[in-house]
């Protein structure tokens, strides 16, 4: 797939598909999608403090099929416990790509966003939106509740970086033109 980037007459324009680790980092980035290591640790805890208390059983009385059998059930919940959450977010992510092109021109105060095979054609004003996420790979704008707009950072035209960077963090602030009308 052929990705433009380029900025014409101060408007910044880039063509690009999300790939999966941009998915993940705007669910990450927008709370959707959260690393619950403590929680996985506690519950390792008990499903390791159960085997111990199953297999002590074991060795006192052999011949109960039952301590086997629970035994099992605890060593299938450790397992449970740390490969199912990554299971879900690998096929969350999944879903969300779909090789779609996105097209956006960003100017201050505006973002157009258009999603051909999708019939999308949207352009947003920057001061009606919350403000911008960011992290070392992409700017993610939430305009609507449920709707996230990622923004790449290495599919932004080359030098175009610090002026994307100053043009989104006014997000979310009225422009000098709506404070000045009566």
């Amino acid at each position: 797939m052929e990705e433009s980037k380029e900025i014409v007459n101060g408007v910044i324009q880039a063509d690009y598909a999300l790939e999966a680790g941009d998915i993940k980092s705007a669910l990450h980035l927008s709370g959707r999608l959260k690393d619950r290591v403590g929680l996985h640790v506690f519950q390792s805890c008990l499903a390791l403090l159960g085997l111990a208390i199953f297999i002590s059983s074991i060795f006192a009385n052999p011949a109960n099929v039952l301590n086997y059998v629970l035994a099992a059930a605890c060593l299938i919940l450790l397992g449970t416990v740390w490969l199912y959450p990554y299971m879900v977010q690998r096929q969350a992510v999944k879903s969300a790509v779909d090789g779609k092109t996105i097209h956006i021109e960003l100017e201050p105060g505006r973002l157009r966003v258009a999603i051909p095979d999708k019939g999308m054609d949207d352009t947003f004003s920057l001061g009606d939106m919350p403000p911008v996420k960011k992290n070392d790979d992409i700017f993610l704008l939430e305009p609507e509740a449920g709707i996230m707009l990622i923004i790449p950072i290495r599919r932004l035209p080359e030098g175009s970086l610090p002026a994307a960077a100053a043009i989104l963090e006014k997000a979310g602030q009225e422009t000098e033109e709506e404070t000045e009308q009566p």
